[in-house]
């Protein structure tokens, strides 16, 4: 959550009426100096508990009551009140906002920017043999993101995405919010079916490609309520083939020509962001591993 507060808003907006009238008697245009030293008091008057410190003309190092810091080049700033004099209030309150994100950066690992992510065994011996090859390895560590085991194959994590990229959920970041197991992953389906635009099925009844979003197909995995015969009227106990995470083909038990043209297909492509190349049956134990005949 963005904690640049309400009332830093207000002191800005009061601070400013000041200078404006304070400008309006001015016979002068300020001069570099001065813009730097009305600048650094319009960030400490907006922002409580910083400290901006002039460090030269048109320059001010800033820091948030938390110590985060930031350094403010004025240049283009006193280039645009140069250009417009009376629109001091507006430059001002232009670059002392522009200070917020980085003072006050917005939380992105929010549990409703959390969505399930499928992957497989192999990818968390992939992420543990390269931790076991830093310096600081530690042997004794718990692994530290968060998953837990699907089926003997595959594991769900969790992500949070926001504007600013996706990151996988730590082991801390999923004891902070104080939710696990069923409760937990039932959120992060929650979030994943609020975000994605729409789900739509190509293909027949023999073989289906169900597209989403092209970064979550896999996940859908874990939307249990679409799994349904109504959706999929295929021969036998619904099957899926996730061999990315932007693909997720769905067939029958049953049906011996759906399953080999879905194994053919993963087998004659070479997959980015590969999940698995094994077939899974719906039951009442939730994905289990189809194993060939």
């Amino acid at each position: 959550m963005n904690r640049f507060p309400l009332q830093a808003i207000l002191r800005l907006a009061i601070v400013l009426g000041v200078f404006v009238a304070a400008s309006l008697q001015a016979a002068e245009p300020l001069t570099p100096k001065q813009f730097t030293v009305r600048y650094a008091e319009a960030v400490e008057a907006a922002y409580e508990g910083s400290t901006a410190q002039v460090v030269g003309n048109l320059e001010v190092e800033i820091s948030s009551a938390d110590k985060q810091s930031v350094r403010s080049f004025l240049d283009n700033a006193y280039a645009n009140y140069e250009a417009d004099p009376e629109a001091l209030d507006d430059v001002l309150q232009q670059y002392v906002g522009a200070v917020a994100n980085t003072l006050y950066p917005p939380s992105s690992n929010d549990i409703g920017n959390l969505f399930p992510v499928i992957k497989d065994n192999s990818y968390i011996a992939e992420v543990k043999e390269v931790l076991s090859q830093s310096k600081d390895y530690d042997s004794s560590a718990s692994f530290p993101l968060h998953y837990e085991q699907l089926n003997r194959e595959l594991v769900v994590m969790y992500a949070f995405d926001s504007e600013t990229g996706i990151s996988f959920a730590s082991t801390e970041d999923i004891e902070a919010f104080d939710v696990a197991g069923p409760a937990l992953r039932k959120r992060a389906v929650e979030n994943l079916m609020n975000y994605l635009p729409d789900i739509s099925r190509e293909g027949s009844n023999s073989l289906f490609l169900l597209v989403a979003d092209g970064n979550y197909e896999a996940s859908l995995l874990l939307a249990d309520d679409i799994w349904t015969r109504d959706n999929f009227d295929v021969a036998g106990d619904i099957v899926v083939f996730v061999p990315a995470r932007d693909v997720l083909l769905v067939t029958g038990s049953d049906d011996a020509e759906g399953l080999a043209t879905a194994r053919n297909l993963i087998a004659s492509n070479d997959w980015s962001y590969f999940i698995s190349e094994h077939a899974f049956v719906r039951t009442s134990d939730g994905w289990v591993v189809l194993d060939k005949p």
